[in-house]
């Protein structure tokens, strides 16, 4: 991990492992989630769906916490989104304002990479947020699209970006897009928790897919189980589990 960002700038680490960015603008994207945009130091690089850790210089700079980035390589700018929690790191980033300095680590994290096989990607609540760096990553590359993304989430207003994934579904034949309300008794689309039953019904090559699953402990849980009754190898199975939520 390194040394805590202020350790780190009197040891002369700051330039190989923080950096120091401003924030640009706080917004709330859904029900009780805040997305960060922080301007992009010059030589800060990273991959999609790569995570970053992140400090609040002042009361919560020893406070590291590890988000994974919701904006593409080929964004000018830094996303990163969470869910708003009853924890004094939440409430110092609800609190910032344009301008304020954050500190932001070198990118780290191989959820995704590229490949030739059909791919399903499974995410629950904040766990879409790779998924939008990469989907942006691969519209923006004009690469060819095989992707069938299957999201669960509490309802239709608690899901971060669900109108730009609706509308990248429509807009490039190859990514299809499902959420699935566990809440939302009115939702008019698929409902409940991910089952076999909507992998299979919506992903017909599934069997020869390779699937990317990210979300809480629980929900990678629940989601080995699934792929495993549909005796899917492991090794196509690649997750990423966001910790501090339940």
């Amino acid at each position: 991990m390194g040394l805590p960002p202020e350790l780190a700038e009197i040891f002369g680490e700051t330039t190989n492992v923080f950096q120091r960015a401003r924030l640009i603008s706080r917004e709330m994207v859904a029900e009780s989630t805040l997305a960060l945009t922080i301007e992009r130091p010059g030589n800060f690089t990273f991959e999609a769906g790569q995570n970053t850790m992140v400090s609040i210089p002042g009361t919560h700079a020893d406070d590291l916490k590890e988000f994974t980035m919701a904006s593409a390589p080929s964004d000018t700018d830094i996303l990163l989104v969470m869910r708003l929690r009853n924890s004094n790191f939440k409430d110092a980033c609800y609190a910032l304002k344009p301008g304020d300095e954050i500190m932001v680590r070198s990118a780290s994290g191989t959820l995704w990479r590229a490949t030739t096989m059909p791919q399903i990607w499974l995410s629950g609540g904040i766990g879409i947020t790779p998924f939008r760096s990469i989907i942006r990553e691969l519209i923006s590359q004009d690469a060819p699209l095989a992707i069938t993304h299957i999201h669960s989430d509490h309802s239709r207003a608690s899901t971060p970006f669900l109108q730009e994934f609706e509308s990248y579904a429509a807009k490039h034949q190859g990514f299809k897009f499902f959420p699935t309300m566990t809440r939302e008794t009115g939702h008019e689309g698929l409902r409940g928790r991910i089952t076999g039953e909507m992998i299979t019904a919506h992903a017909p090559r599934y069997a020869e897919s390779v699937y990317f699953v990210v979300g809480t402990d629980s929900f990678i849980t629940s989601m080995r189980e699934v792929l495993s009754e549909l005796d899917i190898a492991s090794e196509n199975v690649r997750t990423e589990k966001f910790d501090g939520y339940k």
